[in-house]
């Protein structure tokens, strides 16, 4: 019976869905709109049927059947499975009583009287004393008269440098501080050229080469100083030129800007920060 009911199921199934797709071809010979609103639509397959019955009765009576034949399989599945629970529940009943069976108690096991047994405890333990070693008295110090003519020979003056000379040799000696090497180059200032109407001011500086290479460039600080010859502010540049700044082991003159300098700057004052040569090598100052 159970294959009798999957048999009807499976082929109500197969002309309910023939229907579906018999209907869905006559939506899109009606107009491709239809055809789209019953393939994504739902109930859209509905209103092609009330509206276009005579072209959509023959797939409608399809799908109807193909579900009759799916209720009657589901309705075969139903009545084979009743028959066979109704067929078995005897046997069930018969097979519960003779399965429920108590087992019977096991009996219990009584101790055995054991008699105690005595325990003796440990004899005690005497700590063991430690050896006493006697301890040697010091001996008597004897004391000769003192001897004054032997007290007198002795130099006490000639006893002290040989200490001094000990102490000293222990102390560490200090390095002497090597002074850093002197620089190669000096820059003097010369004067300070008036400014004209929107116009940088210049300074004109002396610079003196003592290596035996060509000065390519140099970075300074320039301290500007007011009348009084204090310090009124400072700027770091650093100045090249198209060829060598100054030649090897000579003195010329040049022209530089001086960036933001107060109006009442009178003086400056240049500090040498670094040099570099015509072969790349560079100096630097220590500070």
């Amino acid at each position: 019976m159970a294959i009798l009911a999957l048999f009807l199921m499976g082929t109500g199934y197969l002309i309910s869905f023939v229907g579906g797709l018999w209907l869905l071809i006559k939506a899109f010979q009606e107009n491709k709109l239809w055809g789209i609103l019953v393939l994504f639509v739902p109930f859209a397959s509905v209103v092609f049927i009330l509206l276009h019955w005579d072209e959509a009765k023959k797939p409608t009576l399809c799908s109807l059947g193909g579900l009759a034949v799916v209720f009657m399989g589901a309705f075969v599945a139903g009545w084979s499975g009743a028959s066979e629970s109704e067929g078995a529940l005897p046997i069930r009943q018969a097979a519960i009583p003779s399965a429920i069976t108590q087992p019977e108690p096991a009996p219990e096991a009584k101790p055995t009287p054991t008699s105690p047994i005595p325990v003796t405890p440990p004899p005690p333990v005497e700590p063991e004393a430690a050896p006493v070693r006697p301890v040697p008295l010091p001996k008597p110090l004897r004391t000769k008269p003192a001897n004054t003519n032997t007290l007198a020979s002795v130099p006490v003056a000639a006893a002290a440098p040989s200490n001094t000379e000990s102490v000293e040799s222990r102390l560490p000696v200090d390095k002497p501080i090597e002074s850093p090497a002197p620089a190669p180059v000096t820059i003097e200032f010369l004067s300070l050229f008036k400014p004209q109407p929107e116009a940088m001011r210049e300074i004109k500086l002396r610079i003196s080469n003592s290596a035996d290479k060509p000065v390519r460039r140099v970075k300074m600080t320039l301290i500007y100083l007011g009348p009084d010859g204090r310090k009124i502010k400072e700027w770091t540049t650093i100045h090249q030129e198209e060829g060598p700044l100054v030649g090897k082991n000579t003195t010329a003159n040049f022209d530089c800007p001086a960036f933001n300098i107060p109006d009442l700057a009178v003086s400056v004052s240049v500090t040498l920060q670094e040099v570099t040569f015509q072969d790349g090598t560079v100096w630097k100052s220590a500070r």
